[in-house]
């Protein structure tokens, strides 16, 4: 019987299913985890949202923009067109820019922070006021996309900006990249 055990401890540790154990402790020693692949790194932030899509939201057709590490798709329009209505999108491959690094955004009204989920991602909605609103949509400890609306007319906004980045979520999120 003890000889199976043994047998068994072996084919066990040169398999890779059991704990490897360091010489002269009796600590197990932890493998350390996969080095991570980015899956944002492919991904184009102004094909997420197509021009017919974000005409139907009302803003115009994106451009493409950089900002240090951050890709993003700018929904503003030229500068003569002075759009009351904007949006963007931000793809910010980290490290460490995962729901567990989230920090609600400045301006941000916590009492209406919002966690919801969108075609399997883990949203969170971050309203700022009646004029501008921040979903942050998590794909992994690393990655987020952010989709970002303002208003930016005089009075109120025809259609709470919130819901307009709601519905950028929902064209966005099936084409994102899973985890």
């Amino acid at each position: 019987m003890i000889r199976s055990l043994l047998a068994l401890g072996a084919v066990l540790a040169v398999v890779g299913c059991a704990p490897a154990v360091l010489r002269g402790t009796s600590e197990t020693a932890s493998v350390p985890p996969p080095p991570r692949v980015p899956v944002l790194k492919p991904v184009d932030p102004c094909l997420l949202l197509k021009p017919d899509e974000a005409a139907s939201v009302g803003l115009p057709a994106g451009r493409s923009n950089k900002l240090a590490d951050l890709r993003i798709c700018d929904f503003d329009g030229t500068p003569e067109e002075r759009r009351e209505l904007t949006g963007a999108i931000t793809l910010d491959e980290g490290p460490g820019k995962g729901a567990d690094d989230l920090r609600p955004p400045p301006g941000a009204i916590e009492s209406a922070i919002t966690n919801e989920n969108v075609a399997g991602f883990a949203t969170t909605v971050f309203p700022q006021d009646h004029q501008h609103c921040l979903i942050h949509i998590d794909i992994n400890t690393d990655e987020n996309v952010t989709v970002q609306t303002a208003f930016w007319g005089k009075g109120q906004a025809p259609e709470p900006v919130c819901d307009v980045a709601r519905k950028m979520v929902k064209f966005i999120a099936p084409r994102l990249p899973k985890k």
